[in-house]
């Protein structure tokens, strides 16, 4: 609905400029979003593949794929203080 209402708002000539540049932008980042899913789900495949030879007791093993992506992307976002494969917190070095 937002989205609509954005592009509505082309009608108005102080606007339009502003909302076709929006447009513009979102498609160009198009091929970035396919590379970095593409670069997501070999990682999330990596991290799976290493978690499912964990004991179930660990803090680091997946039960589904879908888990491990998760996981996967929110260490992308930058939060690297994810549990290892010994049940320890791992510290960001700053």
């Amino acid at each position: 609905m937002w989205a609509k209402m954005l592009y509505f708002l082309r009608i108005f000539e102080e606007f339009a400029y502003l909302i076709r540049m929006i447009i513009v932008v979102i498609q160009d980042m198009w091929s970035f979003f396919v590379v970095l899913f593409t670069v997501l789900l070999a990682f999330t495949d990596a991290f799976y593949g290493i978690a499912r030879v964990n004991p179930k007791d660990s803090t680091f093993h997946f039960d589904n794929f879908w888990d491990t992506f998760v996981v996967t992307y929110v260490m992308a976002l930058g939060d690297w203080s994810v549990p290892d494969t010994f049940g320890e917190e791992i510290k960001p070095m700053m």
